[in-house]
């Protein structure tokens, strides 16, 4: 019997280490790592939720040619159930490319999740609505939105609280859930004229949950029932960003899971991503609760 139910993407990354510089249209990088890996927000969150102890029934993306084995070797002996996942053998499965430039902190990630999800129609499975009503609660990645949609109603019918990322203030996800964490990136694209503050009245003029705003290395909004509250991340030495907003979905779930009051939520998810960026290639270096609480403990 797993403890908590994740809908979204688990597939396999392949990162790299720039020598320098991104390089400029034509021109030329020196690559000094390279990495194969399991990626995705749901694995990363699948692989953080297990190194914390916690049971995890997954689901999502089809795995294919290339992704599956990686995923299923991964997760052997970790405490997530992929039972619920296809296994396709007639595409290789999604995966991404990221390369990254530790002199500017920034990353590139090259994939298939538009052009590919079309041409397949729909290569994910619907959430199982058995899966969820057997959780103590849930995650789920909204990028697949009529899948997001479904997992989310179940949910809210079978009372399981979920945490959700990146979603609209006026959208079903956003106004049923427990925790949403939403990113400066999200919130520029869709709101590109809007002040935090004021979207994040409209997200608590809609819902009851607790919703967080993510800036990377800045200020963290978060608030509920219309509080806004204000904190900061923790000051690490990142070897890479790549993962970090995974990790911190991962913590809001723990957080959940654990039912901490909002500050220690923030906080812990927060310290989760912190550790997250202090190892390379992440789930090789997965956070662990020692890890993230003598993180916690440098602010009092």
């Amino acid at each position: 019997m797993h403890e908590v139910y994740l809908y979204g993407s688990i597939l396999t990354t392949d990162s790299y280490i720039l020598q320098g510089d991104f390089p400029a249209p034509n021109a030329y990088a020196e690559v000094i790592e390279h990495h194969k890996h399991i990626g995705g927000e749901t694995g990363i969150a699948c692989a953080i939720l297990s190194e914390y102890g916690v049971s995890v029934k997954a689901d999502g993306y089809h795995l294919g040619t290339v992704t599956a084995k990686p995923i299923f070797d991964y997760f052997e002996k970790r405490s997530v159930d992929l039972s619920s996942m296809r296994v396709r053998d007639d595409f290789e499965g999604l995966y991404d490319n990221v390369f990254i430039d530790r002199k500017n902190n920034t990353r590139n990630c090259f994939g298939q999740f538009g052009t590919l999800v079309r041409k397949m129609n729909n290569p994910y499975n619907m959430p199982i609505e058995d899966d969820i009503r057997n959780a103590k609660c849930a995650g789920l990645d909204p990028f697949n939105s009529d899948a997001a949609l479904l997992g989310a109603k179940y949910a809210v019918k079978h009372g399981v609280p979920y945490a959700v990322i990146d979603c609209a203030y006026d959208s079903y996800l956003a106004n049923n859930c427990a925790v949403a964490a939403i990113s400066d990136e999200f919130l520029s694209n869709e709101y590109p004229s809007a002040g935090a503050d004021d979207l994040m009245r409209e997200y608590m003029k809609r819902g009851d949950g607790l919703f967080i705003f993510t800036f990377g290395a800045h200020t963290v909004i978060y608030g509920r029932k219309g509080v806004i509250k204000r904190t900061e991340p923790y000051r690490i030495k990142a070897l890479s960003t790549l993962g970090a907003g995974d990790s911190f979905k991962a913590g809001t779930i723990y957080g959940l899971y654990k039912g901490m009051d909002d500050d220690e939520l923030v906080r812990f998810a927060c310290a989760t991503a912190g550790v997250a960026c202090m190892g390379y290639p992440l789930p090789e270096n997965l956070p662990t609760l020692e890890k993230v609480r003598a993180l916690m403990e440098t602010r009092k």
